[in-house]
Formats: C-alpha cells, structure tokens, sequence
C-alpha cells in the first residue's frame, strides 16, 4: 500500500489565530502550568546535554521513574564527555 498523504498545515475551513489570540492563549498556556505544572529536575538548569538526556529518557519509561534516574544519570556522567 504506497498511497502518498499530503499534509496541511490546518483545516480548509478553519481560520488562523490572530495575534490577540496567540497571546491570550499562551498566556492561558503559561498560567495553567504556573499552577500545575511538574517541578521535575531537568527544568531547573537548561542545557543541550540535561535535553538531550532527559529526551532519551523519557522515550523509554514513565516521568517518575525517569525523574530519579535522571538525577542519579546526571551524578555519574561528566557532560564533557559528550563532546
């Protein structure tokens, strides 16, 4: 079955969002995670190596079991060593 499939960038009906609207829904976006969002511990020091780890992670297993071996990962492993 090799039937090619275009995608669109939205609905032929639907309309794009002004940026009024952009803004108001990523204000609701951030807010939302200002009150519910998790503390886990890759946010707290962004870095390309703590995302990249983290992402690897969490492909393979669930965030709560990912949270505590992050860290242990992150005690053991020299970032320097990824180049």
């Amino acid at each position: 079955m090799n039937k090619k499939t275009t995608l669109t960038p939205r609905a032929k009906n639907s309309k794009a969002l002004t940026s009024a609207q952009t803004r108001a829904f990523q204000k609701k976006i951030y807010a939302y995670f200002d009150t519910r969002g998790r503390d886990l511990p890759w946010r707290k020091k962004l870095t390309p190596h703590r995302v990249l780890i983290s992402e690897i992670m969490l492909q393979q297993t669930q965030v709560e079991r990912v949270t505590e071996k992050f860290r242990e990962f992150l005690e053991n492993v020299n970032p320097e060593d990824f180049g």
